[in-house]
C-alpha cells in the first residue's frame, strides 16, 4: 500500500494511491483526474517541453464519497468483503470478476454500483471510464448508479458521461482520417489529421492519426517529437499502453504502418551512426591522435635541443 503525503478534503486523512486515482480509506472518498474539454491557446506552438508540462496542467481533480450509504443488518462485514474483493478485481483488471464477488450487495449500494459500471467498460478508475468512446446511458449500471448517488456526484458522472459521447465523435473522425489514408489520398488525410489535432492537441489517438498520415505523405519524416507529444497525453498510456514498446521506443500498440515505419527510419539512422563512427569518428580520433603526439615531440625536441 502507498501512502502519498496528501490529505483528503473531506476528512483529514491520508490518501492512498491506486490505479489511476487516490482514496481515502477512512471516509471513502475518490480522487481522480479528467483532460479539461478546453485547450490552453497557442498549445500548437508550444515546444516539446511546453507541450508536456501544458499536458500535465491540462486536467482537472474530482472527488466523490464512495461511502455515501450507511451499511445496515447482519451481513454488514459479509457485505464490507465483498466490496473489498470487488475492488482488488477490478485493480487487478479481472473485470468478470467483479459481478461474481458483488452477488447479493444491494444495487442501491452506491459503492458496488460504481464497481460495477466500471467493470462494465473494463475501466480501473473515473479516469479511465472517462476515456470510453459510447453512451454511458445504454448500460443499466448507469441509471442505477446515478440513482443512489448525492447531486455532486451525479453530476461529475453526467460530465463523464458526455465526455465519453464526444469520444465517441472523435473516434468517428478519426475513422475518416484512415479512410482517408486507406484510400491513398495521403496529402489530405494529413491536413485533416492537422486541423484534429489542433481541436484535440492532448487527444493521443488524434496525433496517432497525425504521425501515421506524415510517415506516408512526408518524405524522411522524423516521428520523434511526435511521438513523445503522444506519449505525453493524458489518455495514452490507456488508449495505447505507451509503457510497452519495442527495441526502438515505438509503442507497440500503434497501427502496425507506424510502427514499421518508425522500425525502419530508426534501424536506418542507427546504421549511418554506426557508419560514422567506424569508417570516419575513428579516423578522425587517430588523426587527432598523430597530430598531438607529433606536437609534443616537437615541443620535447624544441625544449632540449
Amino acid at each position: 500500500m502507498t501512502i502519498v503525503n496528501m490529505k483528503c478534503r473531506s476528512c483529514g486523512a491520508a490518501l492512498r494511491v491506486c490505479d489511476g486515482y487516490m482514496v481515502c480509506e477512512y471516509c471513502g472518498s475518490v480522487y481522480f483526474k479528467i483532460e479539461k474539454t478546453v485547450a490552453p491557446e497557442g498549445v500548437d506552438s508550444l515546444s516539446l517541453g511546453e507541450f508536456i508540462k501544458a499536458a500535465g496542467e491540462n486536467l482537472d481533480t474530482y472527488c466523490i464519497n464512495c461511502a455515501q450509504c450507511t451499511l445496515t443488518g447482519t451481513d454488514v462485514d459479509l457485505v464490507k468483503s465483498k466490496l473489498k474483493a470487488a475492488e482488488r478485481a477490478l485493480a487487478d483488471g479481472e473485470f468478470f470478476k467483479v459481478k461474481d464477488f458483488l452477488k447479493g450487495v444491494p444495487a442501491d449500494l452506491f459503492a458496488a454500483a460504481r464497481l460495477r459500471l466500471l467493470a462494465a467498460v473494463n475501466a480501473r478508475s473515473e479516469t479511465q471510464l472517462a476515456l470510453f468512446a459510447g453512451d454511458l446511458s445504454s448500460f443499466d449500471d448507469y441509471g442505477k448508479l446515478t440513482s443512489c448517488c448525492d447531486a455532486q456526484s451525479k453530476e461529475i458522472y453526467e460530465m463523464i458521461r458526455q465526455r465519453c459521447l464526444d469520444n465517441a465523435k472523435l473516434a468517428a473522425t478519426i475513422a475518416k482520417g484512415d479512410e482517408l489514408i486507406r484510400i491513398e489520398n495521403y496529402a489530405e488525410a494529413l491536413d485533416y489529421a492537422k486541423a484534429l489535432v489542433s481541436a484535440h492537441p492532448f487527444s493521443s489517438r488524434a496525433r496517432a492519426l497525425l504521425i501515421k498520415a506524415s510517415c506516408f505523405a512526408v518524405d524522411g519524416y522524423d516521428p520523434t517529437d511526435d511521438l513523445r507529444r503522444l506519449e505525453a497525453c493524458p489518455d495514452a498510456a490507456i488508449a495505447f499502453a505507451v509503457s510497452d514498446k519495442d527495441v526502438y521506443g515505438v509503442p507497440a500498440a500503434l497501427d502496425p504502418s507506424v510502427r514499421d515505419y518508425c522500425r525502419k527510419f530508426y534501424a536506418k539512422r542507427a546504421g549511418k551512426n554506426e557508419f560514422f563512427r567506424k569508417h570516419l569518428l575513428k579516423p578522425l580520433l587517430a588523426l587527432i591522435a598523430v597530430g598531438a603526439l607529433t606536437g609534443i615531440w616537437l615541443l620535447i625536441d624544441a625544449l632540449f635541443s
